[in-house]
């Protein structure tokens, strides 16, 4: 009777861990604690609930995308999930073979070679850039200043935004990695290693510079030197997929999503091809992204020759005052531990990749869905909720401010540069900015570190991690300058709808000028069609440079006419044309088209070159 009580108790127990096997994710056991404290049986289920509810419309009309996740501690899976469709109308769920755009998680890649160089004594992190790349690469510059390779890690190197894009949906476009660079090179507008502001062309830049300290490609020297070391046999990185052809086939059959808040959009196979690749092209199923996240929380450093290398990659780099907020490429957050890693988007995806190289713990996740739930709240679930009471307050003064800011990641010079008024400028104000002082000119609030600097022109800056916020004392002025350039072109269309409508009647009365100053209305309404046209254009696709010269070219033209349309009346008047009406139009007129002028050059719409 014993021996039959105990073979039943083995049963049973066994039954019970094959259930648990069967159940929980292998390698995990059902009260493994998350750093967040979560559990990954309950992280699990939430997870299931939350993609149940992102992808079911009560009408079950809704369009949704896929997702990929995986959570590892070491070499151990901790919970792995796949779900949704690569191909909704199709009915075609994603699997372990889908690729997925990795986005800016790209970026790393060029910083992990950089430090491989460094490590091997060939490239000098301190070192000007300029010392490596072919003379008068650069052509923008404003500063004589030593742009160095840690500033490029850091986003430092004073860049705005560019105008011109980076991508091309035709493969048969994409220009070589300098020339791509060269073209699209925006303005300096901060001295070196005094705003952090986050720059793709930055980045892409850096790529170009290891290529010449190498010697090789940088497609070429990631798969020898990141890809082929690690296993990594389902990823590309080239701007069109063409290093490896599995994983362009199997982009192909992807399709890209959109969630908003009433409704789910496709956005197509969503092909964008970016030239600038080093900046975001990496593509790869999430076990090969993994596989690169895991890189970073083993000792044994796989990447480098030594580990050492690795310890100071994740040591810091930037700083606001004795706190690092980046490390050589890589974001740092404040969790339950400090954790390291980069985001990504392109197009029609979204990535994360973050890690915590003391604990082992990371998670990887990829989405064909932009502004996909499931990926925003991970890092909390993962690693717990944002330390707000991590800097001690010293004095705790807030921050007081009435000025205008505007993010410094925008088009600050060029033709592009009206674009940052209508787009990127807002107020910030104490009720606005929670914010208290932690040390002189250092603030601290919700977990987020503000640096208070003074730029050479006496504007102020508010620098953070790649996010940096820049005074604009002129907003108003450039406004109301922006909004008569509007009210011009809109008082055109009305005069040359009535002069229309006189002609027809044939009591339009023949006038000296009278052509020019109509050209000068028809130019104000066409260059505020191309204004208009550029702002969709560039928010959704970025220009190319053909069309960013057509646009400088057109503006030039615009302020030609509407200078001699002025002159037109301003002569009318000295020779004494009388009565109150013809004084009023011609009022009108000089100051319509005046407006019109000082817009373009004020807001230099006509630099295509500067861009």
């Amino acid at each position: 009777m014993r021996r039959f009580t105990m073979r039943c108790a083995a049963a049973l127990g066994a039954a019970c861990t094959l259930i648990s096997a069967l159940t929980f994710p292998a390698g995990a056991a059902a009260d493994d604690l998350l750093p967040s404290g979560k559990k990954v049986s309950q992280l699990e289920m939430m997870l299931d609930a939350r993609a149940e509810e992102a992808t079911t419309d009560k009408d079950g009309s809704a369009i949704s995308g896929s997702y990929s996740l995986l959570i590892f501690r070491g070499d151990e899976t901790v919970l792995r999930q796949t779900t949704g469709d690569i191909d909704h109308a199709n009915h075609i769920p994603a699997d372990s073979d889908t690729v997925y755009e990795w986005g800016s998680i790209s970026k790393t890649m060029v910083w992990v070679s950089a430090m491989q160089l460094w490590e091997q004594g060939r490239l000098d992190l301190e070192a000007d850039i300029r010392s490596y790349l072919p003379a008068g690469f650069l052509r923008h510059l404003q500063y004589d200043d030593p742009i160095t390779m840690l500033d490029l890690m850091n986003h430092t190197g004073g860049w705005c935004e560019s105008t011109y894009s980076f991508g091309t949906r035709n493969a048969a476009k994409i220009r070589p990695l300098g020339q791509c660079l060269q073209e699209g090179e925006p303005a300096q507008m901060f001295r070196p290693g005094t705003v952090s502001t986050y720059s793709n062309w930055g980045a892409a830049l850096a790529a170009y510079v290891l290529e010449c300290v190498s010697g090789e490609d940088f497609c070429e020297y990631v798969h020898r030197h990141i890809f082929e070391p690690l296993g990594m046999e389902h990823t590309a990185i080239a701007p069109d997929h063409s290093d490896n052809e599995w994983v362009r086939a199997q982009r192909e059959q992807v399709n890209c999503y959109r969630s908003g808040m009433i409704n789910s959009n496709a956005l197509g196979k969503s092909l964008d091809f970016i030239a600038a690749y080093p900046a975001g092209a990496a593509t790869g199923t999430i076990d090969d992204l993994a596989r690169y996240a895991r890189a970073f929380v083993d000792d044994s450093a796989p990447l480098f020759a030594h580990p050492e290398t690795q310890q100071k990659m994740f040591a810091g780099s930037l700083f606001i005052g004795t706190y690092p907020v980046m490390t050589h490429g890589f974001e740092i957050a404040e969790r339950a531990c400090t954790i390291y890693g980069h985001s990504g988007a392109t197009a029609g995806f979204d990535a994360e990749m973050m890690f915590d190289p003391v604990s082992k713990y990371g998670y990887v996740v990829a989405t064909n869905e932009k502004n996909n739930a499931y990926i925003r709240n991970l890092m909390d679930d993962v690693f717990g909720e944002k330390a707000l009471n991590l800097y001690p307050a010293a004095g705790g003064a807030p921050l007081k401010t009435d000025s205008y800011y505007m993010t410094a990641r925008t088009n600050l010079r060029g033709i592009g540069m009206y674009l940052a008024y209508l787009n990127d400028a807002f107020y910030i104000s104490k009720k606005n900015l929670d914010v208290c002082a932690i040390g002189e000119n250092i603030y601290a609030g919700e977990g987020n570190l503000l640096q208070l600097v003074t730029l050479e022109d006496g504007s102020k800056a508010l620098c953070s991690a790649a996010s940096s916020i820049v005074e604009v004392r002129n907003y108003i002025p450039m406004m109301l300058l922006f909004s008569g350039y509007l009210i011009a072109a809109v008082v055109s269309l009305f005069a040359l709808r009535i002069k229309r409508m006189l002609k027809k009647d044939h009591r339009l009365r023949p006038e000296k000028g009278a052509a020019v100053i109509r050209a000068a209305q028809v130019m104000k309404l066409i260059s505020l069609l191309f204004v208009l046209t550029i702002q969709a254009y560039a928010n959704a696709y970025g220009l190319s440079y053909t069309a960013g010269k057509a646009f400088g070219i057109l503006q030039m033209l615009c302020a030609a006419v509407c200078t001699a349309a002025a002159a037109v009346s301003a002569v009318r008047m000295l020779k004494g044309e009388k009565g109150r009406l013809p004084m009023l139009r011609n009022l009108m007129n000089i100051t319509g088209n005046a407006v019109t002028v000082c817009t373009v050059i004020v807001f230099q719409m006509y630099q295509f070159w500067a861009c």
